[in-house]
């Protein structure tokens, strides 16, 4: 009810039911979202406290938005809060209590596929400052590489153009 309420009157938003974890939580669900919270925030530069939430709410206006982001299930959640405020949708976190039955039995989480599939547009998201990066060693190491500067440049040059050309043609410029 307080997610609904937050929604009432206001449009293009989201409302993300952040769980404390506090209490009794298993140890993998505790570690996995401290991670997934820490990296989300270092690649993006903002804070939310749970950004695997299952419980979140949107605002009618975004309905045609919502379908046009990739990914199913934790991928899918990754994929709109990058969207989100890449786009500049309001994104608010109402804290609630966390309740585990039996340590998360009925989990369906696949520690390794999942993972996988969460941290794989975050490092999309980030792919062109690690390829900037390398082209910085790249460009002061060059010689005790034994790789002349020309090929050097040509090489991490031309990365960055691919990767940002097939990013902005997949991620940005779909819709």
């Amino acid at each position: 009810m307080r997610i609904s309420r937050t929604l009432d009157g206001h449009g293009q938003q989201l409302v993300l039911g952040s769980r404390h974890f506090t209490g009794n939580v298993p140890f993998r669900s505790r570690l996995g979202n401290s991670i997934t919270r820490m990296v989300y925030s270092f690649t993006t530069g903002i804070k939310v406290y749970d950004t695997q939430t299952g419980l979140r709410g949107y605002s009618a206006d975004l309905l045609n938005w919502l379908c046009q982001i990739p990914g199913e299930r934790f991928e899918y959640e990754m994929n709109m809060l990058l969207r989100a405020q890449n786009e500049g949708y309001i994104i608010h976190e109402i804290f609630i209590d966390t309740v585990y039955l039996e340590h998360n039995k009925s989990s369906h989480f696949r520690p390794l596929a999942d993972s996988f599939k969460i941290y794989l547009p975050l490092l999309l998201f980030s792919g062109s400052s690690i390829i900037s990066g390398v082209n910085g060693l790249l460009h002061v190491y060059h010689e005790e590489i034994g790789i002349p500067l020309f090929i050097a440049k040509l090489l991490t040059e031309g990365s960055i153009f691919l990767f940002s050309y097939w990013a902005q043609r997949k991620y940005v410029y779909k819709a």
